[in-house]
């Protein structure tokens, strides 16, 4: 007997419709452009991230919940932890927002196997599309670890990036990972609002600038009165593939592309001299309409041929 699985939307309903299951079922509020086979379920709903979050099955025939939103995900009542795999059941309810899902497991009379086979399997999902990449980084963190010890830094590290991501979901963003004293987020295109992740990013790490400022003053966020807290930024945009990494039990979202390295080497260009928010050429000519830019010139950047034109973001345009 051969198994199928069934993702059943809005169960019991006028609105019910059925999905079979491939490998990996990403749902979201849009399908990219460049995205034409299966493998992806739309949500026409503004409260729904691009990506909201990922279905897999593994080799052996398991099902597995992988948040990735802004908005959060619910599995069997309990909301998930961002980009952490969760088991799901036959059975289990899978919630977005509003919208209800229903994994199903049913036999078909078709051959033999089982759940998982490698023949009832399609492919992977893989999206090339268009983000402004948003990272931002302690200043002199390698400092402050000599300074203070692991157990000092982490309360007050935890708190900030707490209220930081919460900026980034305000604008409609996504937390990619932390990585130590870093922050990458990210925006995707839309292609109904021509440079909206550009702009949209830009309003964001003006207001991380912003909040940062106010929480470095605060002793019951930052408690490590000693060192003053300042931040750098990079704003970065291009093409980069989005995938799941981690073979056949995929543990996180890959982000693939030449956007991602300019996005961290920029960073370690900010300063007071060049300007706390960095910004790639690309960003700002999507951008300049909205925002004040200062050119300040081209800057030779690591693992680049050439010199790149950067700005300094310095506030919304006049």
């Amino acid at each position: 007997m051969k198994w199928k699985a069934l993702l059943i939307y809005n169960p019991g309903t006028s609105g019910e419709e059925v999905y079979p299951f491939t490998d990996q079922i990403v749902v979201g509020r849009r399908k990219p452009q460049s995205d034409t086979g299966p493998g992806m379920i739309t949500i026409p709903d503004s409260m729904i991230s691009s990506r909201h979050c990922i279905v897999t099955r593994s080799a052996d025939g398991r099902f597995f919940v992988r948040d990735v939103s802004r908005n959060g995900t619910r599995l069997a009542g309990r909301r998930l932890i961002p980009n952490v795999e969760a088991e799901m059941q036959p059975g289990d309810t899978l919630q977005i927002g509003d919208h209800l899902f229903v994994l199903q497991i049913s036999p078909r009379d078709t051959g033999t196997g089982r759940p998982g086979d490698k023949d009832d399997q399609t492919r992977i999902v893989a999206s090339k599309v268009d983000v402004t990449i948003l990272v931002g980084d302690i200043r002199g963190y390698t400092a402050l670890t000599q300074q203070f010890s692991a157990a000092e830094i982490f309360p007050s590290i935890h708190r900030i990036f707490n209220r930081l991501e919460a900026v980034v979901g305000d604008f409609e963003g996504t937390v990619k990972e932390y990585q130590g004293d870093a922050i990458f987020a990210f925006w995707e295109s839309d292609p109904e609002r021509p440079g909206w992740h550009a702009r949209q990013a830009c309003s964001a790490a003006l207001a991380l600038r912003d909040s940062l400022r106010q929480l470095a003053g605060d002793p019951a966020i930052w408690a490590l009165h000693d060192f003053p807290l300042r931040m750098e930024w990079a704003l970065t945009t291009g093409p980069v593939l989005l995938s799941s990494i981690g073979g056949e039990r995929p543990t996180g979202l890959a982000m693939i592309g030449d956007a991602v390295n300019y996005a961290f080497r920029l960073e370690k260009l900010a300063s007071d001299e060049n300007g706390e928010v960095l910004a790639c050429d690309q960003t700002y000519a999507l951008a300049r309409s909205a925002f004040a830019f200062r050119e300040i010139g081209e800057i030779s950047v690591e693992g680049r041929p050439q010199a790149q034109m950067i700005y300094e973001l310095e506030g919304p345009a006049a």
